[in-house]
């Protein structure tokens, strides 16, 4: 996704702030990018193996969404830092905000798309299945953002695109929604009303289904995090309380839940959104409290496991371009699987074929798709942030 290290944004007009600092939000970006390649590389290898015991044992504990879970969290918690620092108002207006989304997140995306349409040929030809690649509808869904919104061209092309367009929607309901009621009502009523908007929508629009409406009260879960941080008194607070066993018992419960209750569960296929809505907002919960979690731990003299792992500098420099790696790790994937299928390696051969070359060559594409279309549309002080924490 495109969530970027927390910073105030530059207003011309006024001094500018000290930026928000804080390196481990990239580490989880990484482990949220790692994990979700993870479950695309097990999903090829469920495609070609779906009666094999060990694989049925690992397709019950995918739990991938989860991932774009905590990235639209996140979202929320990025977006929201400067603005909750500069007491909800918006640096230089609605445009410029919306110029600033645009230019970090649609330069990747259309090239994305591009390298998309090359590497689905490239698989097309290996594997002999052209059906998805001159697929007219779901080309100018994606080129216009609306892919999520139609159920036969969501999963199109590069499947993690869905969560791209949900996230571009949710830009502008942040602003001209989210916000003033935040400002009016407080954070429990603006997760509220946001729920009750994307639960709505989907009522009324049930073939909107995979645009995950409801996930812009995570988003607002995000916002809600990022104003604890400019809050002396719930600050002071929070510092009493044990944010980490909080949110390791609600993700734990939520993950245990989701392995015996399917059903409730976007990896069913047959899923009722009736039934995922309490589940991903459960989920979203826990990325509340992981984010005051590891603020309130940053701020204790001494760094704990946690924080060092997040800041381990490998995993700094793989969140770095974690938005990246989301982008193609999909297409890459086929076109790496078809590589397994033509040497006729089957089952765990298969599996870790795609383990090691998929995640080398996911990561090393990545990295140059990141220097090549991502890195030229950072700004100059985002830019030497990212650079600097990869370093």
């Amino acid at each position: 996704m495109s969530l970027t290290v927390a910073s105030a944004e530059a207003n011309p007009s006024k001094p500018q702030s000290p930026r928000i600092h804080l390196p481990y939000l990239d580490g989880l970006r990484a482990l949220a990018a790692l994990y979700v390649v993870q479950e695309h590389i097990l999903f090829h290898v469920l495609a070609d193996n779906p009666s094999t015991p060990f694989l049925r044992l690992m397709a019950e504990l995918r739990y991938a969404h989860y991932s774009v879970v905590l990235f639209i969290v996140l979202s929320g918690y990025c977006l929201a830092l400067p603005v909750m620092r500069s007491k909800g108002e918006l640096t230089g207006g609605l445009w410029v905000y919306i110029k600033r989304r645009a230019r970090r997140l649609l330069p990747p995306y259309y090239a994305a798309l591009f390298v998309t349409g090359l590497l689905n040929i490239l698989t097309a030809s290996l594997s002999g299945d052209w059906a998805d690649v001159f697929n007219p509808l779901a080309w100018i869904s994606h080129l216009l953002l609306i892919h999520n919104l139609i159920s036969e061209t969501a999963y199109a092309l590069n499947g993690p695109m869905w969560s791209v367009a949900t996230e571009w929607q949710i830009y502008f309901l942040f602003p001209l929604f989210l916000l003033p009621i935040w400002r009016k009502y407080g954070n429990g009523i603006s997760i509220l009303c946001s729920l009750l908007l994307g639960a709505g929508l989907y009522v009324l629009f049930p073939q909107i289904v995979f645009a995950c409406s409801w996930f812009v009260a995570l988003f607002a879960m995000g916002m809600a995090a990022a104003d604890y941080h400019f809050n002396s008194a719930r600050e002071t607070e929070s510092a009493r309380k044990p944010y980490l066993l909080w949110a390791v018992l609600v993700g734990s419960s939520g993950l245990i839940f989701s392995t015996f209750f399917p059903q409730f569960t976007w990896k069913n296929t047959t899923v009722v959104p009736a039934l995922v809505i309490p589940l991903d907002c459960w989920m979203g919960f826990c990325g509340f409290l992981l984010l005051l979690a590891l603020y309130q731990t940053q701020k204790v003299a001494g760094k704990s496991l946690i924080l060092k792992f997040l800041e381990w500098p490998p995993m700094l420099k793989i969140g770095g371009f974690s938005y990246s790696i989301y982008l193609i790790h999909m297409p890459i994937l086929y076109a790496v699987n078809a590589v397994a299928k033509k040497l006729g390696l089957e089952y765990l051969a298969q599996y870790l074929f795609l383990i090691v070359v998929g995640y080398v060559v996911t990561l090393a594409f990545s990295y140059v798709f990141y220097l090549l279309f991502e890195r030229p549309f950072l700004n100059t002080s985002r830019r030497k942030i990212a650079e600097s924490l990869a370093s």
